[in-house]
């Protein structure tokens, strides 16, 4: 298979290879669903046209259609190395907002006052990094995943779930920081507290 990962680092259309995948998602989920349409469900394919002749109408089958009611397929791809398409970021953009909207309506914040701003920029980073966390972790794992078919995966295995086990730890306790410190107002890690066990 063709890779989306130019040899040249830069490549010539100026996309980063997750947004050229984020593109080509619509057409992608079409021509599955157009495929499934002519196996499974009685749609007969168009036969070749010969030269000069137009094409005849194509039918378009129960998933094709199903599919196009649903409007264009979110391009939420992620790349080898943890990069996000820019659906992605649009994304956590909203997921953001929606939590100020939630913030704006409670009682009683403590902490000194912050701008919707700087609350806005909070937000982002916090689902920012427990969304890398979570693309990268899930990465590693299939990376990892595939080292057992090389040979025997036991040992790996064991190694792997342990590293699991630690990194899946810290990761809990980083979320148990960043929740009291959004509740408390202030940063937990800098005033001593940061020991939550």
């Amino acid at each position: 298979m063709k890779s989306r990962y130019p040899r040249n680092p830069q490549p010539r259309d100026g996309k980063r290879a997750v947004d050229r995948r984020a593109d080509g998602l619509t057409a992608e989920y079409t021509r599955k669903a157009r495929e499934v349409d002519h196996t499974y469900g009685g749609v007969p394919r168009p036969p070749p046209a010969p030269p000069g002749a137009a094409l005849p109408p194509r039918v378009v089958g129960r998933v094709e259609r199903r599919l196009q009611s649903y409007g264009e397929v979110r391009g939420w791809c992620f790349g080898a190395w943890g990069e996000a398409s820019q659906e992605c970021h649009a994304w956590v953009q909203r997921i953001a907002t929606a939590r100020l909207e939630v913030a704006d309506m409670q009682p009683g914040r403590q902490g000194p006052p912050k701008s919707r701003t700087a609350l806005l920029a909070g937000f982002v980073g916090y689902v920012r990094r427990s969304l890398s966390y979570t693309v990268v972790q899930q990465q590693a794992r299939l990376v990892l995943g595939r080292l057992r078919l090389l040979g025997d995966g036991a040992p790996e295995a064991g190694r792997r779930r342990e590293w699991a086990v630690l990194a899946e730890a810290t990761a809990s306790r980083e979320r148990r920081a960043q929740a009291v410190c959004l509740r408390q107002g202030r940063d937990i890690r800098r005033h001593g507290f940061g020991l939550l066990d």
